[in-house]
């Protein structure tokens, strides 16, 4: 959408969002509460009560007095961990491959080749925008996140199974979605941004959306010489 002028991201700022997108699923159940700001005029009321938005500075401290409120439902705290673990590793991966939205949401386990001399995530041809496929590398950091991920995952199925008393599974399906991307990532995203202290639209009109960190993993290759 070219009426969208994008911008990439910088480094500081990329450290952000990714610490953010880790701490925001559960930090938002830390979060306290403050009286609701009245508009200037309107006639003075009981006050209402309204959340105290997430910032960069409290972020870490709404997260810990998350776990202290949740401390006696460790079940969900690891799920909302796990939800932002992934959220993170969504981004980082855009940001490292320079794939689209769409793209990263139908990669499979079997698209990825972890264990090779070159890893690489292969992209089907159906699920790329030009439609001829692509094969692109991965860098070794991303690969070791990616191969974690995968690990956990099949831990947490074999304890649910463990739990259940059914047989546990050696490996998960080869037709599993790598990341749970979902359908409209901007509406994350644009919540993400402010709680990173990340402006939406800089003071030269460009705009950070989901795509931009397509742009950003272009603008980095750039400016690195690549």
């Amino acid at each position: 959408d070219r009426k969208h002028v994008r911008r990439a991201l910088t480094s500081e700022e990329i450290g952000r969002l990714l610490t953010v997108a880790a701490l925001r699923p559960l930090a938002e159940l830390g979060r306290e509460t403050m009286p609701k700001p009245q508009k200037e005029g309107e006639p003075k009321k009981r006050a209402a009560w309204t959340y105290a938005p997430l910032t960069w500075e409290n972020i870490g401290e709404n997260a810990e007095r998350a776990r202290a409120r949740l401390a006696k439902k460790t079940g969900m705290i690891a799920d909302l961990e796990a939800r932002g673990r992934e959220r993170a590793l969504a981004y980082r991966t855009l940001l490292l491959t320079g794939l689209r939205k769409g793209e990263l949401a139908s990669i499979r386990l079997a698209d990825l080749d972890l264990d090779g001399e070159r890893p690489a995530v292969t992209i089907r041809a159906s699920d790329e925008k030009a439609r001829r496929g692509a094969v692109l590398p991965l860098r070794p950091d991303l690969v070791a996140e990616l191969r974690q991920w995968i690990a956990d995952r099949l831990r947490t199925i074999q304890g649910a199974a463990r739990l259940q008393g059914k047989a546990l599974p050696m490996a998960l399906p080869a037709d599993a979605l790598l990341l749970n991307v979902p359908p409209e990532p901007i509406k994350i995203f644009n919540r993400d941004l402010p709680a990173a202290g990340i402006a939406k639209q800089d003071a030269r009109g460009r705009f950070l959306d989901v795509h931009a960190l397509r742009m950003t993993f272009g603008t980095h290759l750039s400016a690195a010489g690549v």
